[in-house]
């Protein structure tokens, strides 16, 4: 090979010679960010509203969540995580909501008309239903005897097919819709429309600084929901509780019986003396 191949800059020879001369040249190329989703799930409705109650019985509300982590690819490096927290509302705040919320609540009700039948009789059987539905509603959320929490529902998803992290997210926003009753989770953003057309939705990953408050959060466990959100024990016990018996996915990590020893019991003092 003659010299003026190698100095020639329209030469293969002469452009790897320069990318082995610069700093940390030989070094694989760094490969670019991973596609990836977050997301911040709020209520869609007043907070007064109730979601859908589960029972759990004969059935596991996690179920649809456990296949969607059944069906990542380690491939793809696929991760996902949703985190729920709650904090729990001081009494004297949640008598203070309470207040607020039921002056807030739409309708206006006559003084005895959900309670005597027969003040109902001049009113259609479809307003007096639905109004008895509201209060009911209305009591099983707002009831003082219940307690309060609020809510902050984090989702992150991630892999190298770009187009995953959305199909995952999609997944897990089918399985919260378990929960839909008189209200229900969405996507906490801003949606811009112009001439009655969607244009864009600000969400999570709008902006620079909206990832880093998400991963923030995430990481280091802080509480502050981006939409104040009140719900009961009750509402999301599907979502607190362990894996059942009803959940046929591999994914859960199932823990056989106990096979450490009892801890040694304390000797008792000798009474009397």
């Amino acid at each position: 090979m003659s010299w003026r191949a190698v100095l020639d800059p329209r030469t293969e020879v002469f452009r790897e010679w320069m990318r082995m001369s610069l700093p940390g040249g030989g070094t694989p190329t760094p490969r670019s960010r991973k596609p990836e989703l977050n997301a911040e799930l709020k209520l869609a409705g007043p907070p007064y509203e109730p979601l859908q109650a589960h029972l759990i019985v004969g059935a596991d509300p996690l179920q649809p969540f456990a296949r969607t982590f059944e069906r990542l690819s380690d491939e793809l490096e696929e991760r996902a995580t949703i985190c729920v927290d709650l904090r729990a509302v001081p009494n004297a705040r949640a008598r203070w909501i309470r207040q607020f919320w039921l002056g807030k609540a739409r309708g206006n009700v006559v003084k005895g008309e959900l309670a005597e039948p027969e003040t109902t009789q001049g009113l259609p059987v479809g307003q007096v239903v639905t109004r008895r539905q509201d209060t009911s509603r209305l009591n099983d959320k707002l009831n003082p005897r219940e307690v309060l929490f609020e809510v902050q529902i984090l989702i992150h998803t991630e892999s190298l097919d770009p187009a995953r992290p959305v199909e995952i997210f999609r997944s897990f926003l089918t399985g919260f819709q378990q929960w839909k009753g008189a209200n229900e989770l969405t996507v906490h953003g801003q949606l811009v429309t112009l001439i009655g057309h969607d244009v864009r939705f600000f969400g999570a990953d709008a902006f620079a600084w909206r990832r880093w408050w998400f991963w923030y959060r995430l990481r280091h466990g802080l509480f502050w929901p981006a939409s104040p959100g009140l719900v009961t024990a009750w509402e999301l016990a599907g979502l607190l509780k362990p894996w059942t018996v009803w959940n046929t996915s591999t994914a859960p990590v199932r823990g056989g019986p106990c096979r450490d020893a009892p801890a040694p019991r304390l000797r008792e003092r000798a009474r009397g003396g």
